[in-house]
């Protein structure tokens, strides 16, 4: 092994001790302070597969004003193999690109919950019902803030994997991450334009329109949350979700221009234009999630093409 795949190596030891021990430390030590830790690792090759097995071993010394320190004492210990060697290839720990998975699964339950929540906020504004649409638009801002820690949380992990030169293609993952956020921006954003909006009385017709295009759009988020559950559990349904991304997006179109049509027509010549712009900056914020989807479906198979090959 030449001296920089050495250290490469030596430094993913050091993330997957300190992502190991910090959850051991969790679990048993939530509250302690001034503690004590060693970590002491055993880094075995096995020839044939070439594969590195590292067993990691966490000692605990809680602080105490005893002198009973053997009853201190803790270990957890976890046996792991984080990378395959091929020659010329950069080394990317599996521990690293499971916990972004993981965050990506995480992220994109709130997006899923982002367009729920969306439709429910458009539906009770077509009522008139100020006080749930408020509940529901505060509703909104607390998933966005969700979302956000669970988008640091993965700024945290690729930032320390840049640090020790860990970055692969893997962290491709965390740019269709970032797409997804967009999309509980954009949510967030049409439930505020529509509680600028004064215009209650709708015509029949527009205010269907708006209740199928918010359906259409929190398909497109399930099927967001079902792709990226998909690359975590079942890779193979990547595309077949993909395509069915594609077609909710294609719908919101359709939906959309109905909806613009009606709104641009002789039956509304008597409302004030001011009343009517709101409305459709609302809406038209609306549609752009299903645009957005379609692009986080796209980076997705993309991703899923390299990896695995088309099919």
């Amino acid at each position: 092994m030449s001296h920089s795949k050495f250290v490469q190596f030596i430094a993913i030891c050091i993330l997957e001790s300190k992502c190991i021990f910090g959850r051991f430390r969790k679990r048993y030590f939530p509250r302690s302070r001034g503690d004590l830790a060693v970590v002491i690792i055993n880094i075995r090759f096995h020839l044939i597969p070439h594969i590195f097995k590292i067993h990691i071993t966490c000692y605990y010394l809680r602080h105490t004003n005893s002198n009973a320190l053997s009853n201190n004492i803790n270990r957890s210990t976890c046996i792991f193999v984080p990378l395959n060697v091929e020659s010329g290839g950069t080394y990317m720990s599996s521990g690293l690109s499971n916990r972004i998975v993981k965050i990506a699964i995480d992220h994109s339950r709130k997006v899923k919950e982002c367009g729920s929540t969306l439709a429910r906020l458009i539906e009770s504004w077509l009522k008139g019902d100020e006080t749930e649409t408020g509940k529901l638009y505060e509703l909104l801002i607390d998933i966005e803030k969700d979302a956000d820690k669970i988008k640091n949380s993965l700024t945290v992990e690729i930032a320390e994997a840049d640090m020790l030169g860990l970055i692969g293609k893997e962290t491709d993952f965390t740019s269709v991450i970032l797409k997804a956020d967009q999309i509980i921006d954009y949510a967030e954003g049409t439930g505020q334009r529509l509680n600028f909006c004064t215009w209650r009385d709708l015509p029949e017709e527009v205010a269907l329109k708006a209740i199928e295009l918010s359906e259409v759009i929190m398909e497109a988020t399930i099927l967001v949350r079902d792709a990226f559950f998909a690359f975590g559990n079942n890779p193979d349904k990547i595309l077949k979700i993909c395509a069915q991304i594609d077609g909710a997006e294609s719908r919101s179109d359709k939906v959309f221009r109905n909806l613009q049509r009606h709104l641009y027509s002789e039956d509304l010549e008597s409302v004030q234009l001011r009343k009517i712009l709101p409305f459709l900056d609302a809406m038209e914020h609306l549609e752009d999630i299903g645009d957005i989807a379609e692009q986080v479906a796209d980076n997705l198979k993309i991703i899923y093409i390299a990896r695995f090959g088309s099919k």
